[in-house]
C-alpha cells in the first residue's frame, strides 16, 4: 500500500483517452457479467490510478434494508477497515459516506480529524494516515441510492472539480453495474421459484435422454412410477414402461425433440400394476455437450382432461426476458460507445491543430453534436423511467398549434438538412389553440420527425400535417389529427404492431445509422397517452415510406388573457446574486439575467455569497444545491438569517426528485428549478418578482 502524502498538489484531469478506455473497459466487464466486486474495484483503481498523489477508493452499497452501508469494493482500503465500517447505519450526521447516502448529495470532510461527524471512526482513517475524505451518492435509473463512491487523502483538502468530475462519470457506470446485478439476482429467484413450481406440480416432470434413460424426475413423477425416492429410478430406460404398441412411437417422438424440435404425444403405459393413459408435451433441453434431451411435462389423462402447460410457458418467458435484458445492456454499452469515437478522435486533432487554428471550427461543432447525442439518449433514458413509475406531470398550457409544430422542427433542422432531406408543412389552422404540455407534446413530434429521418435516405421527403376532425360519434369533442409522413425505408406489416413497444428495433440488423436503443417512439406514445390521445403506425411496406398519425382531443379554445398578471419581461432595477460552484454556470446564469436588464452578481461558493450579501443588497438569490464546504441547504438558512422574508431564494439544481423539492422547501427555499433552467420558466419567476419589488 503506497504511503499518504502530504502537500497539496493540483489534480491533473485525466486524458479523454484514457478515462474512455478505462470506461469502455468497465462496460465490456459489465456485459459479460463479471463479478460486482471486479467491477467496481476496476472503478476504484481507475480513480486511483488517475490521481497524481496517492488517494484510495471504495465504494459502499446500500443494503436491500435500505438502512446500512456495506462494502461493495475498495481494493486498497485494509480488510481489518471495511469490516470496521460494514454495516454502518445510514445517517446525515455520521461519517463522510454516511451522509452522502442520507443527504443524497456529495458531502466533503476536509478534516477529518476536527470533524464532528467522525468522532466515533476518525481512529479508522487517522490510523492508516487518512486525513480528508469526500463521497458522492450513486443513483439509480429511478433516482434512488445505490451506493456512496468515496476517496480518502493524506492531506487535509477538499476534492478539485476535476476530481469531482471523473467521480460523477465513473459514478453513472457503477450505478449500471449494481442495477446488472440486480437484476440478475431477480432473474435467479426467477428460477428458483421455477424449480420450486416444478417440484409442486401435480403433473410429472422429467428429463430423458435420447437413448430413453430416464435423468431427472420430479416428485409427481415418482408417484407415476411408484417409487419414493429418485435413485429407484436412476438407469431407468422409460421405453420399457410404456405398452408395445406404443414404444415405437415414443421412440421417434424422443428422438425428434433430441434433434431440437418440440413435440406432444399421448401414449399408454403399466403404472403400478394397471394401464394409464398419459399426455406428454416435450421442448428440447440444452446439454453442455451441445446435444440436447427431452424436458416434458406429462399429465395422467386417463381420469382428468388436459391441463394448462403453464411450466413450459414459463420458462420460455424467462429466457426471453433473459435474452431481451443481454441484448439491450449490449445495444446501450454500444449506443454509449458510438459518439465516443469521434469525441476521441476530436481531442487528437485539437492536439494536433498548430498553425490551422480554423481547423478548431470544424472539430468543435462534431463534437457538440456527439455530447447532445449522448445526453438525449441519457435523457430519453430518465424519461422512460420516469413515465414507468408514474412520477412525469404534464404542465398544460394554451399555445398554439404552429408554436409547438416549429419547437420540434428546429430541435431536427439541423438533421434534416445534415440528412439531404425535404421537409414541407401543411397545417390547416395553424393558430388553432391547444391545450397540452408544450414541452411535451413537442417531444413528440420531435421524436416522431428524428425517426422519419433516420429511416429516410438522402432526396427523400418529410410531410407535417395537421387538421381538425370533427367530434366522433362515441366522442363529444373534435380531435386534432397530427401525421408525419415520410418516403423511406417503410415498415413490413408484421413490425407494425410493435414498433411502438420500449426498446422495440424495427429493423434489426439494418443500417448502422438505424441503430438505436427504442425508446424515441415508446416515448411518443406515453406522453400522447398522457394527453388523453393516441398514436398509430401505418406503411404500405418495405420501401413504401411511413406515416405516424397522432390524435388529441381539440376542444374550441381561445388564448387566456393574462394581461396585468403576466410576469414582467423586463427585469430593470431586479438585483439578481448567482451562486454556484461550477464557475461555467454561474458565469452563463449571470450573463442571462443580465441581457434581462438585472443587476447581477456571482459567487463561486456559499461562504463568498454570505460576503456578497453584505455588500450587494440582492433581492433574488438563485442558489445551487451540491456546492462543496457550505452547501446550498446551509447556504439558504444562513441567507435567512441574514435577510429573512425581504428576500426570494431559487434553488437552481440537478436534483430534482419530489424528495428535493421537499428538502429544499425545508430550507427554505422560495422556488426549485431543475438544471438546466428553463429560461422562459426563468424569465417568468424572476419577471413575477420584478413586479412585486
Amino acid at each position: 500500500m503506497k504511503e499518504p502524502m502530504s502537500g497539496a498538489v493540483p489534480f491533473a484531469e485525466p486524458t479523454a483517452p484514457d478515462l474512455l478506455e478505462a470506461q469502455k473497459r468497465v462496460l465490456e466487464m459489465i456485459v459479460q457479467n463479471v463479478p460486482l466486486t471486479e467491477v467496481l474495484g476496476c472503478l476504484c483503481q481507475i480513480v486511483e490510478e488517475q490521481a497524481p498523489t496517492p488517494v484510495r477508493a471504495a465504494i459502499l452499497l446500500v443494503t436491500p434494508d435500505g438502512g446500512h452501508l456495506t462494502t461493495g469494493a475498495a481494493p486498497s482500503l485494509p480488510e481489518s477497515y471495511s469490516r470496521s465500517i460494514d454495516g454502518l447505519a445510514i445517517s446525515a450526521f455520521v461519517g463522510t459516506c454516511s451522509a452522502s447516502a442520507a443527504r443524497r448529495h456529495t458531502v466533503t470532510t476536509p478534516d477529518i480529524a476536527n470533524d464532528p461527524a467522525w468522532h466515533r471512526f476518525k481512529h479508522l482513517p487517522l490510523g492508516l494516515g487518512f486525513k480528508a475524505a469526500w463521497s458522492m451518492p450513486i443513483f439509480s435509473a429511478a433516482g434512488a441510492v445505490l451506493g456512496t463512491f468515496g476517496t480518502y487523502f493524506g492531506e487535509e483538502r477538499e476534492p478539485v472539480a476535476a476530481e469531482r468530475k471523473l467521480i460523477e462519470v465513473l459514478s453513472r457506470t457503477a450505478a449500471l453495474a449494481i442495477e446488472r446485478q440486480r437484476a440478475d439476482e431477480a432473474l435467479k429467484r426467477s428460477e428458483a421459484r421455477y424449480r420450486a413450481m416444478v417440484e409442486a406440480s401435480p403433473e410429472c416432470v422429467k428429463v430423458v435422454a435420447r437413448d430413453g434413460t430416464l435423468l431427472q424426475v420430479n416428485a409427481a413423477g415418482l408417484r407415476i412410477f411408484g417409487a419414493s425416492h429418485e435413485s429407484e429410478l436412476r438407469g431407468l430406460n422409460v421405453y420399457n414402461g410404456l405398452v408395445p404398441e406404443d414404444r415405437e412411437r415414443y421412440r421417434e417422438f424422443n428422438e425428434r425433440v433430441c434433434r431440437g424440435a418440440s413435440a406432444s404425444i399421448r401414449f399408454s403405459v403399466h403404472a403400478r400394476g394397471e394401464r394409464r393413459t398419459m399426455e406428454c408435451s416435450a421442448v428440447p433441453l440444452p446439454l453442455d455437450d451441445g446435444g440436447f434431451a427431452q424436458l416434458s411435462v406429462t399429465r395422467d389423462v386417463t381420469e382428468q382432461g388436459q391441463i394448462d402447460a403453464a411450466l413450459r410457458a414459463s420458462e420460455r418467458q424467462l429466457r426471453e426476458a433473459d435474452r431481451r435484458k443481454d441484448e439491450f445492456l449490449a445495444v446501450l454499452a454500444h449506443e454509449l460507445r458510438n459518439p465516443l469515437v469521434p469525441i476521441r478522435t476530436g481531442v487528437e486533432l485539437l492536439k494536433r491543430v498548430g498553425e490551422r487554428p480554423m481547423l478548431i471550427e470544424t472539430i468543435r461543432p462534431m463534437m457538440e453534436r456527439q455530447v447532445g447525442h449522448m445526453v438525449r439518449l441519457i435523457d430519453d433514458l430518465l424519461d422512460v423511467s420516469r413515465i414507468t413509475s408514474g412520477k412525469i406531470e404534464l404542465r398544460r398550457q394554451r399555445v398554439t398549434l404552429s408554436s409547438v409544430v416549429g419547437s420540434a422542427i428546429e430541435a431536427n433542422r439541423e438533421a434534416i438538412a445534415g440528412g439531404g432531406l425535404e421537409l414541407s408543412t401543411m397545417l390547416d389552422d395553424p393558430h388553432r389553440i391547444i391545450e397540452v404540455d408544450p414541452t411535451r407534446f413537442s417531444q413528440v413530434i420531435s421524436n416522431l420527425l428524428q425517426n422519419a429521418t433516420k429511416f429516410t435516405a438522402a432526396g427523400g421527403r418529410i410531410m407535417i400535417s395537421a387538421a381538425v376532425e370533427p367530434p366522433a360519434p362515441q366522442s363529444a369533442l373534435p380531435e386534432l389529427v397530427l401525421n408525419v409522413a415520410d418516403t423511406g425505408i417503410g415498415i413490413e406489416a408484421h413490425q407494425l404492431p410493435r414498433v411502438f413497444e420500449l426498446f422495440a428495433q424495427a429493423h434489426p440488423g439494418g443500417y448502422d445509422r438505424h441503430a438505436g436503443l427504442g425508446i424515441g417512439l415508446a416515448l411518443a406514445r406515453s406522453l400522447v397517452e398522457l394527453h388523453g390521445g393516441s398514436i398509430t403506425a401505418s406503411s404500405a411496406g418495405a420501401g413504401q415510406g411511413s406515416v405516424f398519425t397522432v390524435r388529441v382531443p381539440a376542444p374550441l379554445l381561445t388564448m387566456t388573457d393574462s394581461s396585468g398578471a403576466q410576469a414582467s419581461r423586463s427585469l430593470d432595477g431586479l438585483r439578481v446574486l448567482v451562486v454556484d460552484d461550477n464557475r461555467d454556470a454561474a458565469d452563463a446564469m449571470m450573463l442571462l439575467v443580465s441581457q434581462l436588464g438585472a443587476d447581477a452578481r456571482v459567487a463561486y461558493d456559499g461562504f463568498s455569497a454570505l460576503a456578497k450579501l453584505d455588500e450587494f443588497r440582492a433581492s433574488v438569490v438563485l442558489l445551487d444545491i451540491g456546492m462543496p464546504g457550505l452547501d446550498g441547504y446551509q447556504t439558504c438558512r444562513k441567507v435567512r438569517d441574514k435577510r429573512g422574508s425581504e428576500i426570494c431564494v431559487v434553488a437552481v439544481t440537478g436534483w430534482g426528485q419530489d424528495q428535493d423539492r421537499q428538502l429544499a422547501a425545508a430550507a427554505g427555499f422560495d422556488a426549485h428549478m431543475t438544471k438546466p433552467a428553463d429560461p422562459e420558466q426563468l424569465v417568468e419567476l424572476l419577471g413575477a418578482r420584478a413586479l412585486v419589488r
